[in-house]
């Protein structure tokens, strides 16, 4: 009934008071035991891009929680290329909260099947902006460290490599200034 009042409701207090409970149980959802799951991820998706910054937030943090859960990977490869570039454009935000949890997001899905990670790694300004949050982000070195293990993980497949190489300078520097990231930065050079 929860889910069926958080997908069909169209006035915004419901659909944020139902959202919030879906949220708080999200980690134990496991979206193959749901049937209404293609909708919920659907709905979730439009309160994700919704101008209702509130919802919006909502939203990335529900979809953070449902990508933890072992079994929900499915639903996450499903996902069409916009909601992929939705998380991406999420690294330029200036929260550091929405950031992190859309660099998690990420992280989850460059842990899946090759062809995932492939589709991740091909989005568009995603390397580009991984390495920026790399290489710019000394004051807050979880940021940092969060982005090169994205990076690390796409660079696990060959073709994606070839689109991280443009970026080997930079790389090399960040690797060379932050002790804590040169292992990893490394060895994506080195690959």
């Amino acid at each position: 009934m929860l889910y069926l009042l958080f997908i069909h409701s169209n006035l915004t207090e419901i659909v944020l008071n139902s959202l919030d409970i879906i949220t708080n149980l999200s980690k134990n959802i496991i979206l193959k035991d749901c049937q209404y799951a293609p909708l919920l991820m659907e709905k979730l998706y439009k309160c994700l891009i919704s101008s209702n910054r509130e919802l919006s937030e909502q939203a990335l943090e529900c979809f953070k929680r449902l990508v933890l859960t072992n079994g929900n990977e499915e639903y996450f490869e499903k996902m069409p290329d916009e909601f992929i570039y939705e998380i991406v454009n999420l690294l330029i935000s200036p929260k550091n909260d929405i950031r992190d949890s859309a660099l998690e997001i990420l992280y989850c899905l460059s842990d899946q099947k090759i062809s995932t990670k492939t589709r991740l790694g091909e989005t568009d300004k995603l390397i580009q902006r991984l390495v920026a949050l790399i290489c710019t982000n000394s004051n807050d070195n979880r940021i940092s460290k969060f982005a090169a293990c994205d990076l690390s993980k796409l660079a696990e497949i060959p073709n994606i490599l070839t689109l991280i190489m443009p970026y080997e300078q930079e790389l090399f520097l960040a690797a060379a200034t932050d002790e804590s990231l040169t292992k990893m930065l490394l060895g994506i050079i080195s690959n």
